[in-house]
């Protein structure tokens, strides 16, 4: 999960990035006259283009660190599911992973939100006592 949190702060700091330098980007392109900003008339079309592709990549960037910053959260939801025995934590990371991946066409969100209703029925459906396994009975009944 430490993973994830990691790829996620990055996908922040790259979108972060990609937004303060397309606002200075256009800052660039025009001037302020008064307290009003103005875009002059002709602009270069490889300027709105170079704009268009710094955009482009930078959401892409964004996109694959979520996705797989989602790799990791279905991995751990995995592990979780197996241990505590409720897998519902299970089906909510193959939600999550295919809401991040779907995400890049706004479908995913959804779906996302789907993913944390499901992760917030399995922390509820953690049982308060843990199932004692086989083993455990005879490791206590051998020490008895």
């Amino acid at each position: 999960m430490l993973t994830a949190v990691v790829l996620a702060i990055g996908a922040i700091a790259v979108g972060a990035v990609t937004i303060v330098g397309a606002i200075y980007h256009v800052l660039s392109m025009g001037s302020f006259v008064g307290s009003h900003f103005v875009l002059p008339p002709h602009i270069a079309l490889g300027n709105w283009f170079g704009l268009a592709a710094a955009a482009f990549v930078g959401i892409l960037a964004v996109w694959a660190l979520l996705v797989a910053s989602a790799v990791f959260v279905r991995r751990t939801y995995h592990s979780m599911a197996n241990k505590l025995n409720v897998h519902m934590f299970e089906t909510a990371g193959l939600f999550y992973l295919i809401g991040a991946a779907t995400s890049i066409i706004l479908i995913g969100f959804p779906i996302i939100l789907i993913a944390q209703i499901l992760l917030t029925v399995a922390f509820f459906s953690i049982p308060e006592q843990p199932k004692v396994q086989a083993n455990q009975v005879q490791t206590v009944t051998a020490q008895s």
